[in-house]
């Protein structure tokens, strides 16, 4: 059963962001699928946080390109997720008994719902209404 379903609630109406934000969610369903099976999750990781960086350069490079005034609090927000999970990678590679991946799961979740449902919604419809 998927963590997390991709629905029509967190289409932001741009193509290449909503194809990147349905791929995090893939993403994160495997991290998901991998800890209930007690299989590793460092692959996983770092293809979400390769993914996620990705994502974010393209989303701040269209944000930067249309001079959205909100661009500093979103990249704020990108730096938040990507810290998080860098210090679970590294938490986890020193200690892998230590580091709670069911808790980064259920932060991951947290931050990309309030995040797309908040943040990338705002600034797609900005864009959308400047056109």
């Amino acid at each position: 059963m998927a963590l997390v379903s991709w629905s029509d609630q967190y289409r932001t109406g741009i193509a290449s962001i909503d194809d990147a934000h349905e791929q995090l969610f893939n993403l994160l369903n495997r991290l998901q699928e991998n800890l209930r099976q007690g299989a590793p999750v460092a692959q996983t990781l770092t293809a979400l946080k390769e993914h996620a960086g990705r994502h974010f350069q393209d989303e701040e490079a269209h944000m930067a390109a249309s001079a959205y005034p909100g661009l500093d609090a979103h990249k704020a927000e990108h730096a938040e997720l990507l810290q998080q999970v860098q210090a679970f990678q590294q938490q986890h590679a020193v200690q892998p008994e230590a580091a709670n991946p069911g808790e980064l799961g259920v932060f991951l979740v947290d931050w990309v719902l309030h995040h797309i449902l908040g943040f990338d919604k705002q600034y797609a419809d900005s864009l959308k209404a400047a056109d």
